[in-house]
């Protein structure tokens, strides 16, 4: 929050049982010095609204990576699963941090601010543009190999 000069905000990925919890975020948020507050909307387009307007991005959920990744924001996750660690291999930026413990993120954090900063979002632009590009490149072959497991060609059926 000093670093960006921007408040902290609380939000939920998902409330499902043993997911976010705004009790857990009003507590936390509560006890904090810094200009917090707690974003109570569990509406995902207001969620992903949310993230596209964000200064910084730090979280959990690999589905807030993801909606940070597309919209060329700072990100940093604090994780364990194969899941991140996955998709940061396989999709993002080389110079996007990895999955961090949450001791190691104002460091990190520090490189994406500044006048000079270290970590800019050029990388995740080219990676993005890259990958939409494979994407639209394979779709019609995808798409035609959905739409025959959906509909499988009855050899009786007459046209």
């Amino acid at each position: 929050s000093r670093h960006l000069k921007a408040p902290i905000v609380f939000f939920a990925a998902g409330t499902a049982p043993k997911h976010d919890s705004f009790s857990v975020y009003d507590e936390v948020s509560s006890l904090m010095e810094e200009r917090s507050f707690v974003y109570r909307s569990e509406h995902v387009l207001e969620v992903v609204a949310l993230i596209s307007k964000a200064v910084a991005v730090l979280g959990t959920s690999l589905h807030v990576r993801i909606m940070a990744f597309i919209h060329f924001k700072p990100r940093i996750t604090w994780c364990s699963e194969m899941k991140h660690q996955k998709f940061i291999q396989l999709w993002d930026a080389s110079d996007a941090p990895n999955c961090l413990k949450v001791n190691e993120t104002l460091p990190i954090l520090a490189k994406y601010v500044g006048a000079s900063p270290e970590i800019t979002m050029d990388k995740t632009v080219g990676v993005y543009e890259d990958s939409i590009q494979q994407y639209l490149s394979f779709f019609d072959s995808w798409s035609s190999k959905l739409i025959q497991k959906q509909n499988p060609v009855d050899p009786s059926h007459k046209l």
